[in-house]
C-alpha cells in the first residue's frame, strides 16, 4: 500500500521495533523506499529483513483497516444526507400555498 499514513506508520513501527519510542532510529522511509542508516546490507539480510517484512505487513493491515473505516464513514454520511434530502422533499410536498 502506498500512502503517507502507511509509510509514517511503517517508520514508527520500525523505530518501536528497535525498542525506541523516540524519533531517532535507523529506519527512514522516502516514498516507497525504506532505508536503514548505519547498517550493512549483510545486517539487513541477517537481522532486519524479517522485522521489515512484519512491519510492512502490519502497516498494510492497518492501512486497509483505515480505508475500510473511512468507507464505512462515507456510507453512513451519504445515508444521512439522503435521509435528510428525502425528509425535505416529503415535507415540501405536504406544504400547500393555495
Amino acid at each position: 500500500m502506498t500512502s503517507a499514513y502507511g509509510y509514517t506508520l511503517l517508520a514508527q513501527m520500525l523505530l518501536v521495533g528497535r525498542g525506541s519510542h523516540s524519533a531517532h532510529g535507523i529506519a527512514n522511509v522516502y516514498g516507497a523506499t525504506v532505508t536503514l542508516e548505519g547498517t550493512t546490507i549483510e545486517e539487513v539480510e541477517r537481522y532486519h529483513r524479517d522485522t521489515l517484512q512484519l512491519a510492512v505487513a502490519e502497516t498494510n493491515r492497518q492501512y486497509r483497516e483505515l480505508l475500510r473505516q473511512e468507507d464505512q464513514r462515507r456510507i453512513r454520511e451519504n445515508a444521512l444526507r439522503e435521509e435528510h434530502r428525502k425528509r425535505i422533499e416529503d415535507a415540501s410536498k405536504r406544504i400547500k400555498f393555495d
